[in-house]
Formats: C-alpha cells, structure tokens, sequence
C-alpha cells in the first residue's frame, strides 16, 4: 500500500465519497483491522455510511470518530494504559462542575456566581451553569490548551481557575493539553514508532479544526 499524506477537496461531498469509495476498496494488510474516518457529525456518519454501500456494495467494520475521539486514540497508541474514554471529556465534566461548584460559593472570587445561585430551591439552575462551565472548560482545552497549563500550575486566582483546579483533582488520568505537550515532546524524538496506530485514516468533510 502507498503510503503517505492524500488530499481530496471538492465542493460536491458526492465527488470526495466517491474518491473515500475508491481508497477503501484497496484492502488492509490485516483484514480485521476496521477503517478509521474522522468526521464532525454522526449525521455526517450517516450520511457517508450510505454513501460507501451505495457505491462498495457494503459498509461493514468502519468507525466514524469524531476529531476529539480520534486524538485520544493517537494518546493511546503512546500510552496503553489511558482508559478507554478521557476522563475530562464534556460529559462527565458537567457532573464533575456540578458536584464542586456548591462547595466554593463561599470563596470570594466567587462572589458573582454566588449570587446567581443564591436560590438553592431549584436544582435545575446549578445544572445549566454547570453545562455551560464544562463547556467552556471543553474549548479550553481544545482551543486553548496553553491556558489549562497556566492554571494546572497554579497560575491566575480568578473563578475559573480555582473551580478547574479543583476539578482537575479528580481526572484519574492526564487530560488532553497535558498529553498534547507530552506528545509534541514524543513526536520530536528520532526513532519514533506508533505500533497501535490504525493503517489507515481518513478524514472526511472536516472544514476547520484547531491547530493541534
């Protein structure tokens, strides 16, 4: 198999699922090894799955991981022993927030918030600021992932620090911006193999991404 780095760009996504048909048409060298596209959207899973039937005659043992999914994947071929999910990813963050969040009220750089919660009778508010916290704490870390190394290392004191600390001190693993620092740090090293990488990957209708 040719190896190397293809790029397809059309305006039409039929034209890129029939280039996306034609490559995986060309089997893997290991015939239970699944077929890894990365896309943003489980519609466009959908949508793509019945493309590459229509066309291939059958979709069988492919995997459509979104970007963030796929990084973990490329954190576990280095590290084996990182659990099968992130332990910051969004939907545990959310209860993560939920949980502590009460428990610093009373500190003064979390005055504001205090105040918005001040009615404790309704659960459902501390939830949806939880919600919005956690994601906001998920674009940081894929957006801004310099910025949760700041604070990881105790630098700033305003709310959102203090709460993500506190946070952090529950993931049982390293979160994304510290093994993205550690990966970059791994990649520079001459002599480098990713055994547990899949043979093949694509990714497909993904119009912008962060720099990582």
């Amino acid at each position: 198999m040719t190896k190397g780095l293809k790029v397809f760009t059309s305006n039409r996504l039929e034209i890129l699922a029939d280039e996306l048909a034609q490559i995986s048409r060309v089997p893997l060298e290991l015939p239970f090894q699944p077929e890894f596209v990365v896309v943003q959207s489980q519609g466009m899973a959908r949508w793509l799955s019945l493309q590459l039937a229509e066309r291939n005659a059958i979709c069988a043992n492919y995997k459509f991981p979104f970007p963030n999914a796929f990084a973990h994947l490329i954190f576990k071929a280095c590290w084996p022993e990182l659990p099968p999910e992130p332990d910051s990813r969004l939907d545990v963050l959310v209860w993560r927030v939920m949980h502590h969040l009460p428990s610093l009220l009373g500190e003064l750089a979390f005055l504001d918030l205090s105040r918005y919660l001040s009615d404790s009778s309704d659960s459902r508010k501390l939830f949806q600021l939880s919600k919005k916290i956690a994601w906001l704490f998920d674009q940081y870390l894929v957006y801004r992932p310099e910025l949760i190394e700041l604070w990881d290392t105790g630098g700033e004191a305003h709310w959102q620090a203090e709460l993500w600390r506190t946070v952090a001190q529950d993931f049982k693993s390293p979160h994304s911006a510290t093994l993205r620092k550690e990966l970059f740090q791994r990649i520079s090293s001459p002599g480098l193999n990713f055994p547990r990488l899949p043979e093949r990957i694509s990714v497909f209708g993904v119009s912008a991404l962060p720099p990582f």
